[in-house]
């Protein structure tokens, strides 16, 4: 797949191709369907911004937002700092594909990743593609979320296309105009090949180290249960770091935070159901219940986190507050859950620069395939949606049980 097809795959519709100047054939009254034009009063197209701001918004999730933030931010620091962007402009300068092969250079000078310099130019798509108030864009992430980003259409007292008032175009439009782009982007990802790190499995063997170590106190008794439930969640429930964690920027205002009360425990104590709010495939936002079984082993998932939230109890929890909090009273933050548990790597032996949060559920597959576990099992363990034949599979709750279950009696 071309490296920039997320890139520049956007279509423009112009109006006056769109529709043809010839008049509509005139409709009987027997099939002239039902007018839904309100004849009583008047409205005005911007009685409607509010809702298309909140439709626009809705469309991207936080952790999207936040990085197209940074995109922008930094897009307008290159441009201010080569004269390229008006004092005075609240408005996105005309760039031209020679402005954003310079900007891709001045981004591998700051050493950014090749993977990180494609999502920044979808950022910089995003803003002249964008409905609401390009300002808003200017606002720091723990601020409250709202007014996100940014740019054609702004957002005053009366609805207006900016860019395309001022004839501003986005530069992603055209595929063929982007071939360079391309080249040079391709110099990027090839120049970075010698710097990619990898990151290893944190495997079940592993896991029962770190619990071990954090049994005995490592991070003292209320940290380390606190992430010896979340670390025993995060391998048996496959999930991915920012599913129960939050950015620490976002941590006061992060509303998809994990709460006590986003965890049912199996009356026959089997296991429990995770809902968790912020899942990469849950595009809706609707939700998704992962089930997580009791193992009896020493990493056993249902225990301890039995044991963590009856000791949030004993220090004055309610069922409403966050599922994961540190012994400062603070949400568990990416930031935090990372630094701990390479610092606990490092205790039992390991490197812990190879290391990072995802290594759980890279872990959790690697244990699962080692053991035999069947392919359709392994992928709606871990809510994979690539694969045909897996839509087919229908896995009951023993299946998963069992799968969970076996995945402790392996070791590396």
């Amino acid at each position: 797949m071309n490296d920039m097809t997320s890139v520049i795959n956007i279509t423009i519709f112009s109006n006056s191709s769109a529709f043809s100047d010839q008049p509509f054939p005139q409709a009987s009254a027997r099939c002239r369907p039902e007018s839904h034009e309100n004849t009583s009063t008047g409205r005005s197209l911007s009685g409607l911004d509010s809702t298309v701001k909140y439709l626009w918004e809705s469309a991207h999730a936080p952790g999207t937002l936040s990085l197209y933030r940074s995109a922008y931010k930094l897009f307008k620091l290159f441009m201010e700092q080569n004269s390229l962007w008006p004092d005075s402009s609240a408005t996105p300068p005309p760039i031209s594909k020679q402005t954003l092969i310079y900007f891709v250079a001045f981004c591998s000078e700051k050493n950014l990743r090749y993977d990180t310099i494609k999502q920044y130019l979808s950022g910089i798509r995003y803003v002249y593609t964008s409905l609401t108030d390009i300002s808003s864009l200017c606002y720091t992430a723990v601020e409250k979320i709202r007014c996100l980003p940014v740019g054609d259409f702004v957002l005053h007292g009366n609805t207006s296309f900016t860019c395309l008032k001022y004839n501003v175009k986005s530069p992603l439009s055209n595929p063929a105009e982007l071939l360079q782009l391309q080249i040079v982007l391709r110099g990027v990802k090839k120049s970075q090949n010698n710097m990619h790190k990898e990151r290893l499995p944190i495997m079940h063997d592993i896991l029962k180290d770190m619990i071990t170590s954090l049994k005995n106190g490592f991070l003292g008794r209320y940290d380390s249960l606190m992430l010896a439930a979340a670390c025993s969640m995060a391998f048996f429930g496959f999930l991915r770091c920012g599913e129960f964690t939050v950015s620490g920027a976002l941590s006061k205002t992060a509303t998809y935070a994990l709460k006590i009360n986003d965890v049912t425990f199996e009356k026959d104590k089997s296991g429990y159901v995770l809902n968790l709010k912020n899942s990469k495939a849950d595009v809706f936002r609707s939700g998704v219940k992962v089930t997580i079984a009791a193992t009896g082993s020493t990493t056993c998932p249902l225990q301890l986190l039995d044991e963590y939230i009856n000791l949030q109890f004993k220090c004055g929890a309610s069922l409403h507050d966050p599922l994961f909090i540190n012994s400062c009273g603070k949400t568990l933050t990416r930031e935090f859950f990372i630094t701990s548990i390479r610092k606990l790597l490092g205790d039992i032996g390991k490197t812990p620069d190879f290391y990072s949060g995802h290594s759980f559920r890279i872990g959790a597959a690697t244990t699962a395939a080692k053991v035999g576990i069947e392919d359709h099992l392994v992928k709606t363990l871990g809510r994979w949606t690539s694969g045909c034949y897996s839509r087919y599979s229908r896995t009951n709750r023993k299946s998963i049980h069992q799968a969970q279950n076996t995945m402790c009696r392996v070791e590396s």
